[in-house]
């Protein structure tokens, strides 16, 4: 496999190893060519195999020998024409290069062996019967110098046979290479062809007095919900709505919303959900865009607006009359028809939405029922956006789902709760701020009843991994897109130290190619785009053909199994296992609490605030949320706050693409090409927002204490104690990890309501000092007393393992 360094440091006491390889294919090649010596036909040679990894490289061969680097040059202009025959004619006709290589790349020299160049770090000489190679080991490994040799021949292999291909056709990786790198020749698994509400509806034929759902509203069994969803269904079928038809649904978690969400897949339709806390600007887009034929909405809500489509009710706690018996209407939808529109971020400042058919996701439950087998023991936590998996997979196998009530999902202590109370058996999350904040919480190892918890969305840090494994409780690291579904899967701790980046796992039931910029395949350890195809994939972007082609492409590596693939525009490469390891992504997209945005999607709307001139927004690594958000805007009227700023983006978009931090700068840098130099861009220091009050100092043991934990908490330096938390750039979910680190910090309990109700330090020290337990002090000039509230800590901790 391929190792090259980076930022790489050469040692001054440099260590060199040689070998010779006789290789067949390359005296074949030879033979092809007698015009040519064998150093020329090796600068060739090695110029095309440089030029295919893609590497930051310095070329230079002896005089007579040829110009690799001219070999490049030629590929550079014309990557997809170029052939053999005119690379061999650009070789013989340069006469080599004698320049030095730039010390800081990776320097190759090839010549005939008479001299050495003492900034190369491989040194090629070709012989008769094969290759010689030199190579400095404090750079490079054998194993590299083998896969190179390898790829060489490869390359000769292909080109004896058939010299006049394009070399962007010619294929350098060996058959095992191959294997990992599209996975293996064999058929990929096929599933039954079946609908997501009939694997509901065969369940609820199966089991109808389980429980299918257990909320505040009581416990509803399968035959309750199947026959409200089937009413919902005639009703939609009634009112026009035939298949392939978009149907908006909104409303709070309920019976009567998942019996919505079901419904309307029985009549056909493609569910489009629309989140109540959505700004109404959001909403309409997603309208505009989704185009639904009818609206269903919670009986009681709003009415809505003149604009609407055809508008029908539900009830989000039903009856025992709207439970009576009803069958469902007379639809036939297949697998390929689209069960449901996910919305994600769109560059030109209007959102994308993927059509994902039936296939997509009952595939996906298939799957992963055959890894994690579930069954009507378990109990499924529903508390984020409705999920379609997270719906239907309990749902298709006799499980019940716990529905988290209305503005739950945003208390950590009451999630807890809720997963002791009503033994909870799977929990879907995303690592980072929830996960860190079920971890800090004593009550998390005593979620016994906990068998899967899912994670994916954002990079898993392997510190947070390995406390949630610490607990015992089994973790899995799925990968997807909205475009192309759980691609891959890992279950167990990482076999390689990735650093920074994250191990992805294995693909399980889709092909998955890591290509170059031009489409072809990149041998292991080099980096890669990751295109992907198999019964994961959606079927495009609605109402948007040009998109939908320029994303999905017909499979250029002929297989049968894949026929359509998707360029993911994430970044990967293949480890000596065989595993993925995510490198990123190769456009500006950026990753927030799971939640996929494009960059100048924020920034059109930030210049749409009348004070701003320009605004470019930028992504930095963020352990809490994938990725923290950082706005950098220039503005006509330095009287405008960021608190304002901030305050019009939350209008206007949901909370995780509205910055939290804004960075005010007289003009944008740019590159010569007049773009944007976001290298340019810094992280931000810090600073207090602008447009905030001068600093109130802390008065007190306690505010000191809050203050030490705010600026851990949300990055900033200079807070005072009548500071407002959102206006510091606080927003919902790092709210958790406050709340966590003020009852680490003081020994106490703190309610999620009271302390959202108070946004300062001042009004959060009148919390902190009523629930201060008995014996604690707060005499100590910048903390609370350390050694009383140990005392008290230990207290508690002995009452809760005596409790029942």
């Amino acid at each position: 496999m391929l190792s090259f360094p980076v930022g790489l440091t050469r040692s001054e006491q440099r260590s060199w190893e040689a070998r010779s390889w006789e290789l067949e294919e390359w005296q074949a090649l030879a033979l092809r060519n007698p015009e040519l010596s064998a150093s020329q036909l090796l600068s060739a040679a090695v110029g095309v195999l440089f030029h295919r990894y893609g590497l930051p490289c310095d070329l230079t061969a002896a005089g007579g020998c040829g110009s690799p680097q001219a070999v490049r040059a030629m590929l550079d202009r014309s990557p997809r024409d170029t052939t053999w025959c005119e690379v061999l004619a650009a070789a013989a006709s340069d006469s080599g290069d004698t320049e030095r290589p730039d010390p800081g790349a990776i320097a190759v020299y090839v010549g005939d062996g008479d001299r050495l160049i003492v900034d190369a770090d491989v040194i090629w000489t070709a012989s008769e019967r094969g290759v010689n190679v030199n190579w400095d080991t404090s750079v490079l490994p054998e194993s590299t110098i083998e896969a190179m040799v390898g790829h060489l021949v490869g390359l000769s292999e292909s080109l004896a046979m058939t010299e006049g291909v394009a070399l962007a056709d010619v294929c350098i990786l060996s058959e095992e290479e191959l294997a990992m790198n599209g996975g293996t020749p064999e058929c990929l698994p096929k599933y039954p062809p079946i609908t997501l509400h009939q694997m509901f509806s065969l369940q609820a034929w199966r089991t109808p007095e389980a429980c299918a759902l257990r909320s505040e509203a009581g416990v509803t069994p399968y035959r309750d919900l199947d026959n409200y969803s089937n009413r919902l269904a005639c009703d939609l079928v009634e009112a026009g709505v035939r298949v392939g038809d978009v149907v908006a649904v909104a409303g709070e978690r309920s019976v009567g919303l998942i019996a919505a969400v079901i419904g309307v897949m029985k009549a056909g339709g493609a569910l489009l959900y629309l989140d109540p806390s959505m700004p109404e600007p959001r909403r309409k887009q997603f309208v505009d865009v989704g185009q639904p034929t009818a609206i269903m909405l919670p009986e009681g809500s709003l009415p809505p607006g003149p604009a609407e489509p055809t508008t029908m009710r539900y009830s989000a706690e039903p009856d025992s009359d709207e439970f009576g018996p009803c069958g469902p209407p007379n639809v036939v939808v297949s697998p390929e028809s689209p069960s449901h529109i996910i919305f994600t971020s769109g560059s030109t400042g209007v959102p994308k939405g993927v059509l994902r058919p039936h296939r997509m996701t009952s595939s996906r439950i298939f799957l992963e029922q055959g890894m994690y087998p579930l069954g009507p023991d378990d109990r499924v936590l529903v508390k984020a956006v409705i999920s379609t998996r997270e719906v239907f997979w309990p749902l298709a196998v006799g499980a019940a789902l716990v529905l988290v009530k209305p503005g739950g999902e945003r208390d950590d202590q009451y999630l807890l709760n809720l997963i002791r109370s009503e033994r909870v058996s799977v929990l879907p999350a995303a690592p980072g701020v929830w996960l860190q904040a079920f971890v800090a919480s004593p009550d998390f190892g005593k979620c016994t009843s906990i068998r899967h918890i899912f994670v994916g969305g954002e990079p898993l840090h392997r510190p947070l991994e390995d406390k949630v494994r610490a607990h015992g409780f089994a973790l899995h690291n799925t990968y997807t897109q909205t475009e192309a579904d759980y691609i891959t899967h890992r279950s167990g701790p990482p076999g390689v130290a990735a650093g920074e980046h994250s191990v992805i796992g294995r693909p399980l039931d889709m092909r998955v190619y890591l290509c170059d910029d031009h489409g072809r395949l990149v041998p292991p350890g080099l980096v890669g785009e990751i295109w992907t195809g198999g019964v994961g994939l959606s079927t495009g972007y609605y109402r948007d053909g040009e998109r939908s082609a320029e994303k999905f492409v017909p499979n250029p590596f002929g297989d049968p199994e894949a026929p359509l693939l998707c360029k993911t525009g994430d970044l990967a490469r293949h480890l000596a296992d065989g595993m993925l390891e995510y490198r990123g992504r190769k456009d500006l997209q950026i990753k927030v609490r799971g939640n996929r945005l494009e960059p100048a999607e924020v920034e059109s709307w930030i210049k749409q605030h009348p004070s701003v001139q320009d605004a470019v927004v930028v992504g930095f690594p963020d352990e809490e949320h994938g990725a923290l958000l950082v706005g950098y805007v220039v503005l006509g009227n330095s009287a405008t706050s960021d608190v304002e700023l901030r305050r019009f983006l939350a209008e206007r978009l949901p909370d995780y693409m509205v910055p939290s931090y804004l960075v005010r700068l007289a003009h944008l840098p740019l590159l010569a090409s007049g773009k944007v130099d976001r290298a340019e861009l810094k992280p931000r220091e810090r600073v207090r927002p602008a447009g905030l009050p001068a600093a109130a100092a802390p008065q007190t043991p306690a505010q000191s204490g809050l203050l030490h934990i705010w600026r851990r908490v949300l990055q900033v330096d200079d807070i005072g104690v009548d500071d407002d938390y959102v206006a510091l750039g606080g927003d919902s979910l790092r709210f958790l990890l406050l709340r966590a680190a003020i009852q680490e910090e003081f020994a106490i309990p703190v309610d999620i309501a009271d302390l959202m109700g108070a946004a300062t330090i001042r009004a959060q020290e009148r919390l902190v000092t009523a629930s201060a337990p008995a014996g604690v002090k707060t005499t100590h000039h910048t903390r609370i007393d350390a050694g009383a509230i140990k005392q008290e800590r230990a207290r508690r901790a002995a009452a809760r393992e005596l409790a029942p």
